[in-house]
């Protein structure tokens, strides 16, 4: 890097002393601008917090559990061959120790250099076991494909047994179908039928009821009818006989007497 700067540093001393000619022949500037070259920033890095012995101490253990807890779990689920919780389990520990105050601690930085080299031994045997793994897989994969071939050959000789088994079901089920219609249409003429029989029958009680009705009616009429001339007929003699006795008075005394 200070070769790099050393050599841009003579080039522009060079251009500065001996500049190009104009390419449109105009005269060269009597004065060029200083360059000023600026220090790049140097990396600002915050002071560790403040904290007493006590807090120190207390946080301090606490990364170191989380630490033996992280790398006792991280194992026992390698072991398992559950590699993606393992690494889950390391990084966040390595966070956890790294967000803490004493982060910057030497200490700290032990556990966090023990986790880290768990982590890499388990991320190298993750890759070898998914190696073998793809190894494995690729011969599983050839094998499920040739009982696939085998399968869809039965398979196909299988659908074909099925669809004409399906078509002939199909076919006794439209058969049923046209049966128990035809059966129902001729229920419902039958029923049709006696429901035309019924109403007639209920009529013709209709209409004889009423003609009863009728003929009674009439009969009451034509007996109160001759009843009132029976009525009035007694009394057209009833008067009649007054007026003949009175009419004939010493007739009917003298027959009296």
């Amino acid at each position: 890097t200070l070769l790099r700067a050393n050599c841009k540093h003579n080039q522009l001393l060079i251009i500065a002393i001996h500049p190009p000619p104009d390419p449109y022949g105009r005269p060269p500037p009597t004065s060029y601008p200083e360059v000023v070259y600026a220090r790049p920033p140097e990396r600002y890095e915050p002071p560790a917090p403040q904290v007493s012995d006590q807090e120190f101490e207390e946080i301090f253990q606490r990364n170191k559990t989380v630490s033996s807890s992280a790398i006792n779990r991280a194992v026992q689920d390698a072991s398992s061959g559950d590699f993606p919780s393992a690494i889950e389990t390391l990084v966040t520990a390595i966070s956890l120790i790294k967000q803490s105050k004493i982060a910057s601690d030497d200490r700290c930085k032990i556990l966090i250099s023990s986790l880290q080299d768990t982590l890499h031994g388990i991320e190298e045997k993750s890759y070898g076991s998914r190696s073998s793994r793809r190894s494995r897989s690729r011969d599983r994969d050839r094998d499920r494909v040739d009982k696939r071939s085998r399968h869809h050959s039965r398979s196909r000789e299988r659908d074909v047994r099925d669809y004409r088994e399906r078509s002939r079901d199909r076919d006794r089920e439209r058969d049923r179908h046209y049966d128990d219609r035809r059966d129902r249409d001729r229920e419902r003429e039958r029923s049709e039928r006696s429901d035309r029989g019924g109403d007639r029958d209920r009529e013709r009680e209709r209409s004889d009821r009423e003609r009863s009705e009728r003929e009674r009616s009439d009969r009451e009429r034509a007996e109160r009818e001759r009843s009132d001339r029976e009525r009035a007929d007694r009394e057209r003699a009833e008067r009649d006989r007054i007026e003949r006795e009175r009419s004939e008075p010493g007739t009917r005394r003298k027959g009296t007497w």
